[in-house]
């Protein structure tokens, strides 16, 4: 007999109590199939029950699984390693963080330290966290307000022609207050995987440097190959002086984060949280990148992505539900003409056994699901969730 003499916020979803996975789909406890497009908030880039990282994580349980966490462990060293063979040779410095909140609350205390001022700039709409400071970036969903007199934000131009006017206000901005970093991602994920043009990216990172202002990426949602690059940034041109990341460093076994720097901004740096990096989530994530690079899932992201996009633009971009398609790689949203359309198609596609990603404060379905997706996978679904949609009007 079930215990409900509980209470858990936020809710679950009422009615599915999911009981396994494997590859890109999931089970109901009524061993009801469903196929993940969400990806578990975008972290399972490498699917459920992967036999790869399961072999490995069966050996180091036997091995070493927790160590104190100021001390060198084999796995440690690895993955700082294996994480800077990732990025430019600008980059030779890791600070190893929990969660991609505390990857962005690390690469704010950096900004601080090193430009002495407590003032940031972050993009409308955006979302970078949920602890008090990352989450008073952007849209601060969480709502804090505690520290609204450090934060301000700028709408990101989504137009060529609005890019230039952008810089423009961003160097007026610069000259009236001073500012200890702009914290951005490369796609607006929170706003639907919008893409800012790279000539805006190029010239705010340009006119970072010319003010000593740090541009810090938050690569948290979109590194790894969600966007059809390693990493976002990689689209604009930029080398931004701080990279977040978390989600899928372990693929998403393990709640496990980071912050990659050159040494001379992370030098010095102290902080360190009581669960950061246990050499088993360590072992898990050498893997994970292992299988990305060698599996060739960036490409992959891309390539299904170029087929997507193209199809849901042609069959929905001129129905009357729907305001706006975009996306990059395997990160696509729809943007309804209302929160209750949203919900509706969430659950009628709930029902016919497909996940999509729902954002409660939008009317936003996002389809980010795991990199390993065969396109037979991906279509069939999203011809699925065409039907209903068209069903609706």
């Amino acid at each position: 007999m079930e215990n409900k003499n509980y209470s858990i916020f936020p809710l679950f979803y009422p009615d599915i109590t999911i009981t396994r996975a494997d590859g890109v789909y999931v089970y109901d406890k009524n061993n009801k199939k469903y196929l993940d497009l969400s990806a578990s908030a975008g972290m399972c880039n490498l699917g459920y029950n992967n036999k790869e990282i399961n072999r490995v994580i069966a050996g180091q349980i036997k091995k070493l699984t927790v160590a104190p966490q100021k001390y060198r462990t084999t796995e440690r060293e690895a993955l700082v390693n294996k994480i800077l063979s990732l990025f430019p040779k600008k980059y030779n410095a890791v600070i190893p963080a929990v969660t991609g909140s505390e990857a962005v609350e690390v690469a704010m205390q950096i900004a601080v330290s090193r430009t002495g001022q407590n003032r940031f700039l972050s993009f409308d709409r955006a979302y970078h966290g949920r602890t008090l400071a990352a989450g008073s970036l952007g849209e601060g969903f969480f709502g804090y307000g505690i520290f609204k007199d450090h934060f301000d934000t700028v709408r990101p131009p989504f137009k060529q022609t609005e890019a230039r006017k952008a810089v423009k206000k961003i160097a007026v901005m610069f000259k009236v207050k001073k500012y200890a970093a702009v914290v951005v991602e490369g796609v607006i994920t929170n706003a639907g995987y919008l893409f800012p043009p790279s000539e805006f990216y190029r010239a705010l990172s340009d006119l970072c440097r010319r003010h000593n202002v740090l541009l810090i990426f938050d690569e948290v949602l979109t590194g790894f190959g969600r966007t059809g690059k390693m990493f976002s940034f990689e689209h604009h041109g930029v080398q931004p002086d701080l990279v977040c990341l978390s989600k899928n460093i372990a693929a998403g076994q393990i709640a496990m984060g980071a912050v990659v720097a050159p040494r001379f901004l992370a030098e010095g740096y102290e902080g360190y949280s009581a669960f950061t990096w246990p050499p088993l989530g360590c072992a898990i994530a050498l893997e994970s990148i292992d299988i990305i690079v060698k599996k060739d899932l960036v490409r992959q992201s891309r390539k299904l992505g170029n087929a997507a996009l193209p199809m849901l633009k042609k069959q929905l971009d001129n129905n009357p539900l729907i305001d706006n398609i975009s996306g990059l790689g395997l990160g696509i949203a729809i943007k309804f003409n209302s929160r209750e359309t949203a919900q509706r198609v969430y659950e009628i596609c709930l029902n016919a056994g497909i996940m999509l990603f729902r954002k409660l404060d939008v009317s936003l379905l996002v389809i980010q699901p795991p990199l390993i997706i065969k396109k037979e996978e991906l279509m069939g679904a999203l011809r699925k969730v065409i039907a209903i949609i068209k069903k609706l009007c």
